[in-house]
């Protein structure tokens, strides 16, 4: 097996219909030949098999957030997902573990990420933000204006350094990865 990270504008488009076929067979309501929901993100970490099939995803963003007032250097996380018939074999592991090494080697505070079932991400050491956040509402190409609300249940961040996250408000400074 080999992971491979691709900055998203050199996908070419082999790759970019192997992950969009993969997206669909993860994520039922995935947009038909799209590689992103919401934006593109800037790179992306694929996991292959030893016979150059993909088998799993990790979308990432590189931005500022404001977190509390202060600004924080993130990695935020979309679409990560792993082929059905290959999971539990330690791939989106490997896959966060990926991004998580990456952000520390290049001065990234937090990786952020929303999640309905929060339970394996906390397993990995991700830790709910609760409180009022603020962000892009993005809907088939459009920008719908912003959002501002409570939020509770669905995102985690994971320090990757010694920066304490501060509870607070939080500004997306664009849409939720």
């Amino acid at each position: 097996m080999s992971l491979m990270r691709v900055e998203e504008y050199l996908l070419k488009p082999k790759l970019q219909q192997s992950i969009s076929k993969l997206l669909r067979t993860c994520f039922s309501q995935y947009p038909p030949h799209r590689t992103y929901l919401s934006q593109l993100p800037d790179f992306r970490l694929l996991w292959f098999s030893d016979e150059g099939t993909l088998l799993g995803h990790l979308a990432a963003e590189h931005r500022i957030m404001n977190a509390n007032g202060a600004p924080v250097r993130v990695f935020g996380v979309a679409d990560l997902c792993v082929l059905p018939e290959s999971r539990k074999e330690g791939i989106a592991t490997g896959l966060l573990h990926a991004v998580e090494s990456l952000g520390r080697e290049n001065r990234v505070e937090f990786v952020v990420l929303a999640a309905a079932d929060q339970s394996w991400f906390a397993r990995r050491g991700y830790q709910p933000v609760n409180g009022n956040f603020k962000w892009l509402m993005i809907h088939e190409n459009q920008s719908l204006g912003i959002a501002s609300r409570r939020l509770s249940q669905t995102i985690m961040i994971k320090p990757l350094g010694d920066t304490p996250w501060t509870e607070g408000p939080v500004d997306f400074l664009g849409h939720i990865f």
